[in-house]
């Protein structure tokens, strides 16, 4: 069993959402363009990046406060 952890904050500018690492091998309905079309959103909205990062626990993402 996994246990999901999850964890959404506010943190120098920036809305943080961090979730424990899950990898999926095959996802049928994805595009695999989901992130790179948010960080796309975001650069006409702001000057600050998006930024993703992972670590061997956790998958976070910090999107800018607008």
């Amino acid at each position: 069993m996994i246990r999901s952890w999850l964890a959404v904050f506010v943190e120098d500018s920036y809305l943080v959402v961090r979730n424990n690492l899950q990898r999926k091998k095959f996802v049928e309905t994805s595009n695999k363009r989901g992130l790179t079309n948010l960080k796309s959103f975001y650069s006409y909205l702001s000057e600050k990046e998006l930024e993703v990062s992972e670590n061997g626990q956790f998958f976070t993402i910090r999107i800018p406060l607008i």
